[in-house]
């Protein structure tokens, strides 16, 4: 959007909407659907086509808002609010629903529960191997003089 006054007026332009626009759409949905969670996926992409087509629609009201607005101010102003929920609706997509419950591996092997007749039977638990498995969640941390810091954390 920002690389030509027209999103198709030149080739590099042109390249950026037919390639990115699609990885953009489907790039968060993906990620929830490859982690077991339909419907986030399903939220993600609703999210991902109806906020930015929002944000554009107010870019432009507000562009065109003023009396003296240039006579352009329509796309500009399109494009400007287009851009602007391009770049938040991902962040706000990890924090709300980039969220998974993780199995604890610390649990205990042995299990002890009370029968019916008042004995305490204990149950080993099997531990399986674990096959090799990657996950990102999004972090946040407010440090001592209130500063913020978002990122990631990782588990391998």
């Amino acid at each position: 959007m920002v690389l030509a006054d027209s999103p198709f007026k030149t080739f590099p332009s042109t390249f950026a909407i037919i390639v990115g626009v699609p990885l953009y759409a489907l790039g968060g949905p993906a990620t929830h659907w490859t982690h077991g969670a339909f419907e986030k996926g399903l939220i993600s992409l609703g999210a991902n086509i109806v906020f930015p087509l929002a944000g554009g629609l107010i870019g432009q009201s507000v562009h065109c808002a003023p009396p003296d607005a240039p006579v352009n101010c329509g796309m500009r102003g399109f494009s400007t609010g287009f851009a602007i929920a391009l770049v938040t609706v991902p962040v706000f997509d990890a924090l709300l629903l980039g969220w998974e419950d993780i199995p604890d591996d610390e649990a205990p092997s042995v299990l002890r529960s009370a029968m019916p007749s008042g004995e305490v039977a204990e149950v080993r638990r099997v531990r399986r191997p674990r096959a090799v498995s990657f996950s990102m969640a999004p972090a946040w941390n407010i440090g001592p003089r209130g500063e913020l810091a978002f990122g990631f954390a990782g588990r391998f």
